[in-house]
């Protein structure tokens, strides 16, 4: 599956030392930030320095879209997964996502994503995020797609900007086949979740419910109920319905 977006990067860079942090938002008295910090010192790779990104996906300025952490991870070292889980808990992004040069081939990369609490099988926007990084500070050339190699297998990420776009790219995920819910239990605990709606079809893929309502305001106007979305147990659910021009379908 192809998608086609742009992306702005934040002007908001941080170095991260073995023994501090440079421009980062550490200010007195967060005494417990400091000792889960230096906790983890024994899991840093052995390096000067990291450089970590904050870039908002989707969006056309700073500030808006979907935001990610981008953590350029040098060639010579390898980090732990458990270094790793530590900077997103203290990125305390959505994801944070860890990319590494696979080979001295400047278009193939590693790619690794975690929330604040766990490893992910696959994020589209921190990967976005990540092809945004590697373009714009000449990592990767733009002549050529980016390869990264996740645990959801390969994906390609390839600069599209031209005169009149800014920051387009393309990115080639994994298709995810919808399948029709049929089990009645299951339906009626999804249903719950959703409200007071009208719904047209159930359905999930390998990681989402996928669920289509009847009328475009109606999505729109969707007010989610964290908790009992969280209860039934998928890593999340899509809601869609039909549009009318300019696009022909609305989701949240």
């Amino acid at each position: 599956a192809k998608q086609d977006t742009v992306c702005s990067c934040t002007e908001r860079y941080w170095m991260l030392f073995s023994s501090r942090v440079i421009r980062g938002t550490w200010g007195g008295g967060r005494i417990g930030r400091c000792r889960r910090w230096l906790s983890s010192l024994c899991e840093w790779p052995r390096h000067d320095h990291v450089p970590i990104y904050l870039v908002d996906a989707f969006t056309e300025g700073p500030f808006h879209g979907n935001p990610a952490a981008v953590c350029l991870l040098p060639d010579d070292v390898t980090a732990s997964s458990r270094w790793m889980q530590n900077v997103a808990m203290e990125m305390n992004q959505a994801e944070t996502a860890f990319v590494a040069p696979l080979t001295h081939d400047d278009s193939k990369f590693s790619l690794r994503w975690f929330t604040p609490v766990a490893e992910v099988d696959l994020c589209g926007h921190a990967t976005l995020a990540s092809a945004k990084v590697l373009f714009q500070e000449r990592f990767a050339s733009k002549e050529k797609k980016i390869e990264f190699q996740t645990r959801s297998g390969i994906l390609t990420a390839s600069d599209d900007t031209g005169e009149k776009s800014n920051d387009l790219f393309t990115l080639e995920f994994p298709s995810e086949p919808v399948e029709m819910l049929t089990d009645k239990s299951e339906i009626e605990r999804v249903l719950s979740s959703l409200g007071d709606v009208g719904v047209k079809f159930v359905g999930r893929t390998k990681f989402d419910y996928f669920i289509e309502l009847e009328s475009e305001k109606e999505v729109r106007e969707f007010q989610p109920m964290f908790d009992k979305i969280a209860a039934i147990g998928r890593r999340g659910t899509t809601i869609t319905a039909r549009a009318s021009s300019p696009n022909d379908y609305v989701s949240y």
